[in-house]
């Protein structure tokens, strides 16, 4: 007698348990979400392919959101190993157009490090207001942040993959 039931009845409950989890994981409102669906939209890439990434989290009585343009890995060859930057370019007052209220409009630039760290220069655009009744306080990175991973990995053979 086969009780082949038994695995596939195992599978179903685990997908259950996986949807469970992954609805528990994302805890975003929609709102933000769609918010910032369409701030990735911005991030046009210059010469490459880009991926944006984000981080966000709710803090007292707003949302606060982080977006960056991922960096590209290089795989093999005599560059193997090495972190790429994306340049791009971002369409500032189309950003402001998916707010319905700016308070704040800020950039703040560190071109140089005084305590001698090789980073590279970056900056940073704050925009903070409210996405209908929301409250937000979004900052677009020039570079990613150091402890995020590639974003891209690209090959010798010129094949990019998402990582």
């Amino acid at each position: 007698m086969s009780h082949s039931h038994i695995p596939v009845r195992h599978l179903l409950k685990q997908v259950d348990i996986y949807r469970a989890n992954r609805d528990k994981r994302d805890a975003r409102p929609e709102w933000v979400t769609a918010f910032i669906d369409n701030v990735a939209d911005l991030f046009e890439p210059m010469f490459d392919d880009g991926r944006v990434g984000f981080d966000c989290q709710p803090i007292e009585d707003r949302w606060i959101v982080g977006m960056y343009l991922g960096g590209t890995e290089i795989v093999g060859g005599c560059d193997d190993g090495q972190f790429q930057h994306t340049d791009f370019q971002f369409d500032l007052m189309q950003l402001t157009e998916l707010f319905s209220q700016v308070d704040e409009l800020q950039w703040s630039a560190f071109p140089h490090r005084p305590d001698g760290d090789q980073m590279p220069a970056s900056s940073f655009i704050t925009v903070e207001g409210r996405v209908g009744e929301h409250a937000i306080r979004l900052q677009l990175y020039s570079v990613p942040p150091t402890d995020a991973g590639p974003a891209l990995r690209q090959y010798q053979d010129g094949r990019c993959t998402p990582v």
